[in-house]
């Protein structure tokens, strides 16, 4: 479970073209205090399917399998709270579908309000969550970097949404205006 920082789940990807074959990752996720990783792996007992890759000073806390699995049986409590995490997990794997339909600006929109709900830390500016690298937030959008970078800078220009480089942060300063934009889905 990580218990503070941030960090992004990945899946290797082998691209083939007709000059040759390379390999590269796709972000699929950015989690923050309080998720779980590597969970499933201990579930169903299967080889873990992604790497996870620390984006900021991360402290994790670590359960042998057989002690996780022993918990999971005497322990209501840890079991409500893993099912809302995975039971999340699906429903945005859900949403990520619905997204294909969307215009690329709502897509980014969709990302950082994802990472507001899960993540985020309300302040009295508005919320604050991490500062993703862009490649990141474009592969969670599905769309490129170029896009994403016009989005943050409209936004920004919009008095929506201000970086804070020092905290590697973004401060959403307008969030209820974003969860709209989000829920035209």
């Amino acid at each position: 479970m990580i218990l503070s920082g941030w960090v992004k789940v990945r899946r290797a990807l082998r691209i083939h073209t007709a000059e040759g074959t390379w390999d590269s990752a796709q972000t699929i996720a950015l989690l923050g205090p309080g998720a779980w990783v590597g969970e499933m792996a201990v579930l169903d007992e299967a080889p873990r399917s992604r790497d996870v890759l620390a984006l900021t000073s991360v402290r994790a806390a670590g359960i042998p399998a057989a002690t996780f699995k022993t918990l999971m049986l005497q322990e209501p409590r840890l079991c409500y709270q893993l099912a809302r995490s995975l039971s999340r997990r699906l429903r945005l794997a859900n949403l990520q579908a619905d997204l294909e339909q969307q215009s690329p600006p709502v897509r980014v929109v969709h990302a950082l309000v994802q990472l507001a709900e899960a993540f985020g830390e309300k302040t009295e500016q508005g919320v604050r969550i991490i500062y993703p690298p862009l490649q990141d937030l474009a592969d969670l959008s599905q769309v490129n970097q170029e896009t994403v970078a016009a989005v943050l800078n409209r936004l920004q220009q919009q008095g929506i949404i201000q970086p804070l480089p020092d905290q590697q942060s973004l401060l959403l300063i307008q969030y209820p205006k974003l969860v709209k934009a989000a829920r035209l889905l």
